[in-house]
């Protein structure tokens, strides 16, 4: 598939920053497909593991980072709403 990160090919690593409380969580693997900055893997790790906890509408950890969230949640509304643009136009025609 073109533009699927082969694990293989570039840096990855497991994060598993959620406690099991009813069941057992699988980790979630990154791959960090392009690193234009200084950080070493470690650190980038390291980032990644803080940002779950910083997810505004969740008191616990979640299982992606906050970036991650937010932009899922930002995709999910413009979906919604341009499914509901649709069905406005048609039936207006």
């Amino acid at each position: 598939i073109e533009g699927f990160a082969d694990a293989g090919t570039y840096d990855s690593y497991y994060c598993h920053p959620v406690e099991g409380r009813y069941s057992t969580n699988r980790p979630v693997q990154h791959v960090v497909v392009r690193n234009d900055t200084s950080l070493g893997l470690p650190d980038i790790q390291q980032l990644c593991f803080e940002l779950c906890f910083l997810y505004q509408t969740w008191s616990h950890t979640t299982k992606l980072p906050a970036p991650t969230q937010c932009s899922h949640k930002l995709a999910a509304y413009m979906t919604e709403r341009m499914e509901h643009g649709a069905m406005q136009q048609l039936r207006d025609h």
